[in-house]
């Protein structure tokens, strides 16, 4: 496991800290670097499971899932500056989905989780909830898709 958390470091160019004291900037990137590294190792161990057993079209969705995070991750690094956007938009897509589930439950939606859903978006910018929405300070609107973020 340490080399393999060696190789994700190098790989993924990773800036170990060994400051005494850590700027709030500095902070928040090594933030997001536990965030995408700590969910490539979830991916990776749901792929060691689906080889096992044979299930080679899984693994491919679960390979190009692995492929986009990595992009996101290095477009992340380049463009420290939506570091706070691609969280806000992580939470919007937990609140969509707690909200959908419950109506395809048809369960109750808890009042709270709506009203922190519509109050996030209306303090956003219209197109930030959709895919890559958190990327308009950087790609057009036309131009938020994954070749994009790879190519920036």
């Amino acid at each position: 496991m340490k080399k393999f958390v060696l190789w994700l470091i190098k790989v993924f160019k990773i800036d170990i800290v060994t400051e005494k004291y850590i700027t709030k900037e500095k902070s928040e990137t090594i933030n997001i670097d536990c965030h995408f590294i700590a969910y490539s190792l979830e991916l990776l161990s749901g792929l060691n499971v689906l080889l096992v057993s044979d299930n080679y079209n899984s693994v491919i969705s679960i390979y190009r899932t692995f492929y986009e995070n990595f992009i996101v991750f290095s477009f992340i690094h380049k463009h420290t500056e939506l570091i706070d956007d691609f969280l806000l938009h992580k939470r919007i897509i937990e609140l969509k989905m707690k909200i959908e589930a419950s109506e395809l439950d048809n369960s109750p939606v808890d009042e709270n989780i709506r009203k922190e859903y519509y109050e996030i978006l209306k303090n956003q910018e219209d197109g930030f909830s959709d895919n890559y929405g958190w990327t308009a300070k950087v790609l057009k609107k036309e131009d938020r898709k994954l070749k994009q973020m790879y190519e920036v």
